[in-house]
This record gives C-alpha cells, sequence and structure tokens, in this order.
C-alpha cells in the first residue's frame, strides 16, 4: 500500500504523508476485536439508524489508549534493553548519586571542633617565640628551656631598668601623663614591645626575624611562689592569644608536674585547645534546607525528563523511524 502511495504522490496531490506506530500498534492489536479499538466502526447507516443520528463511542477510549502506549513499552523493552536501562535504571542511579550528595553536604551541619596550635604558622614548630625573664629568676628559664614547646623560644637581650627615665620617647611619644615605672612591669612591658618591633622591621640595624606571631615578659619569684606572664601577639596572626597562652600554661603545668612530689603525676603532658565554633540557628537551617531542597528537585527532574521521554520523541521524528520506511 505504501509502495503504490509512493508511486502515485503527484496524482494524489501529496507532498510527503507518515504513519504513526502508536496508530499502527494498536490497530494491529485489536484486529478481530470488535469494540476495542479507537478507530470506530465508520459504516454507512441505514434509514433506521441515520433518523436516530451517529452513535459515538464514549466509553472505553482512555483506557484503550493507556493499554497501547503500555504493550508500546512493553514490546520496544523486549526489543532494546539497552534503552530501558538508561531510561529507567540511569535515572535512578543519577538520582541516588545526587541525593547521597545533598545527604553528606555539610551546609546544614555545625561546624566541627578546630583544635588551635601553631602548625599553622610553622609546620616544624619552628616559630620564633621571644621572652623575657623579669626578675632573672631561675624558675623562669627553666620553665621557657625545658618545659616550653609548640614553638621555638628565644630570650631577649634587655638591660636593666627598662629605661633611664620615667618618661622615655617611643614611637615618638613621650610617656609623661602617665609615666611609667622602668622597674616594674609596665616599663619592661614598653620595652619589650619596642624591641619585638625593632626585631620584626630591622630597626637600628638589628637583625630581621620573620614569622613572630607571639612573645612573653614572665615573671617569676621561687622564694615567693610566684610565677605570671604576660602575652604579646602579632594581631595578623589568626587564634594567635589563644594558643601562645595555651602554649605558656602547658609549660607551666609541665614546670609543676615535675617538681611535684607525687611521682603519679605526668610532667609531659600536652595541653589541647579547641575552638567550638557557634551552631547555626533556625533561621540559617531553614535557608539552608530551602535551598538544598530545590535542589533535590531539580536533581530529580533533570534525571527522570530526558531519557524517558525525549528517547521516545526523537525516534518518532528519525526517518527510519517512520512506518512507511520499513
Amino acid at each position: 500500500m505504501f509502495t503504490e502511495m509512493d508511486n502515485h504522490l503527484t496524482q494524489l496531490g501529496l507532498l510527503s504523508y507518515g504513519i504513526s506506530a502508536t496508530t499502527l500498534e494498536e490497530v494491529a492489536e485489536a484486529d478481530d476485536e470488535k469494540h476495542q479499538h479507537t478507530l470506530g466502526h465508520r459504516v454507512r447507516p441505514g434509514g433506521n439508524e441515520a433518523a436516530s443520528g451517529v452513535v459515538l463511542q464514549t466509553s472505553g477510549l482512555f483506557f484503550s489508549h493507556l493499554r497501547a502506549l503500555l504493550l508500546k513499552r512493553f514490546h520496544n523493552a523486549k526489543r532494546e534493553k539497552k534503552t530501558i536501562i538508561y531510561t529507567t535504571f540511569y535515572p535512578i542511579l543519577l538520582l541516588l548519586a545526587g541525593l547521597v550528595i545533598l545527604k553528606s553536604s555539610s551546609t546544614t551541619s555545625d561546624d566541627p571542633n578546630l583544635a588551635l596550635n601553631t602548625n599553622a604558622y610553622s609546620s616544624d614548630s619552628a616559630t620564633p617565640t621571644p621572652y623575657y625573664c623579669q626578675a632573672g629568676d631561675e624558675s623562669c628559664g627553666d620553665v621557657m628551656t625545658s618545659h616550653f614547646s609548640g614553638a621555638k623560644a628565644q630570650e631577649l637581650a634587655i638591660d636593666s631598668p627598662a629605661y633611664d627615665s620615667s618618661s622615655p620617647a617611643v614611637f615618638d611619644v613621650t610617656y609623661s601623663s602617665p609615666e611609667i615605672n622602668a622597674t616594674d612591669a609596665t616599663g619592661y612591658g614598653l620595652r619589650v614591645g619596642q624591641t619585638l618591633y625593632a626585631r620584626g622591621y630591622g630597626i637600628n640595624n638589628t637583625a630581621v626575624v620573620e614569622d613572630q606571631y607571639g612573645a612573653y615578659l614572665v615573671y617569676g619569684d621561687s622564694g615567693e611562689q610566684i610565677f605570671s606572664y604576660n602575652v604579646f601577639t602579632n594581631t595578623t596572626a589568626t587564634h594567635a592569644p589563644i594558643i601562645f597562652k595555651a602554649l605558656m600554661d602547658q609549660a607551666i603545668y609541665r614546670f609543676f608536674a615535675a617538681n611535684s612530689s607525687d611521682s603519679a603525676v605526668d610532667f609531659s603532658v600536652d595541653l589541647t585547645v579547641n575552638n567550638h565554633p557557634l551552631p547555626l540557628t533556625a533561621a540559617a537551617k531553614a535557608l539552608f534546607g530551602s535551598f538544598l531542597a530545590f535542589s533535590a528537585c531539580v536533581c530529580i527532574s533533570f534525571s527522570y525528563f530526558p531519557l524517558p521521554v525525549v528517547v521516545y520523541l526523537v525516534r518518532e521524528k528519525e526517518a527510519n523511524h517512520n512506518s512507511k520506511h520499513q
């Protein structure tokens, strides 16, 4: 029939024609089954029937189409197993992969605890850390030389008293109101700060020392059982105040544990400081949850729509899929 139509296209006034594969399969499946196919019986009504009008088929149309489409998919599945695999199981794998990625995302999870140490400054614990013992007591030197770790302790050479007068000029600023005490922490603290600045920038022909992130002014008195310290930190170093305070506290604990009469005390203990970030608020979790839900919907739609739908649309437009060429 198709060959004859091709030979008489000009006589029939046709340029081209096409036959729906779904309609052909439906006709083939419904052959010899009365009132089951969707084409209906187009017989010329008789005289009595013409008076009563044309009887239209009003039931079973939807289910007949649905059955034909399901049978079409079933026959295609038997003929082309790869198509079914890529249109059914492949989207499921993509969907599972996308959901696993969204589930494992740390967007809605609180940040983990952060251990604070000098590893970010120097991997070999060689961060230069200057210190000065104000009273010159041997306990100060013992703490810094024998028990201090995590950074490289370097003793500063500072004269005593720190300044010749109580109103020195430091960084072009004269400390006259109020005046300082050149023999206590105010004078030595000012002197240590001035020395650290000179070491960092090579002022007054001083050798430049890089990576100075912390320093100490230590006061120790074994007779009075007093040990105190002031911490100097470089504000460009993240968490520097906490880190260098923890290093000194660790050294002090080791010092007193080593001089304790209790042999069960472990004087080689390490002090670890953790930063606990604040948890996410309910508003932040709701915002991130909405974003992830939208992403999941996009993932589902792009996983299922292209393969099951577009494949059949493309196949219907292919030349070798047209019924007249089969």
